[in-house]
């Protein structure tokens, strides 16, 4: 298919949860995030947990419906990078990967599939010292 996405699935999942803040305060990684920042993140959760419409069964509905998606976006082709939109609410950089990765193995049975493309080059992996010295040269002209 040509086309690449990063669907953030762990993020949605924050988002459609019913988890509370202190639920949600207490995910890998957190404890090193300024309180500050934690206390926006938890007026912002719950000012999304009153919204009109929020409910479980319309939020599970929607996480399925998305992963149906995923998965036959995915089977015809079209290649699925991680990337977790760290820093949003609750979403910890560093950390969030691997929430992303959780997350995204409820779909697919083959994790290594998705990892490969966020951990290999810009090329697949295939990189040699040449592609390295492109790298340092595009960095210079920046």
């Amino acid at each position: 298919a040509g086309v690449w996405i990063v669907p953030t699935q762990a993020l949605l999942e924050i988002f459609m949860t019913k988890a509370t803040p202190e639920e949600l305060s207490k995910r890998r990684g957190v404890e090193y995030t300024p309180p500050p920042m934690i206390a926006a993140w938890a007026k912002q959760r719950q000012a999304f947990m009153v919204q009109p419409g929020f409910n479980k069964q319309n939020n599970e509905r929607l996480l399925q419906e998305r992963g149906k998606l995923l998965k036959a976006l995915h089977d015809a082709g079209v290649e699925i990078i991680l990337g977790s939109d760290a820093v949003q609410t609750f979403s910890v950089p560093g950390f969030s990967i691997f929430n992303e990765m959780e997350a995204m193995a409820a779909f697919f049975e083959k994790i290594e599939k998705l990892a490969r493309p966020a951990t290999a080059g810009r090329d697949g992996g295939h990189r040699d010292d040449d592609d390295n010295a492109d790298d340092a040269d595009d960095a210079e002209e920046r």
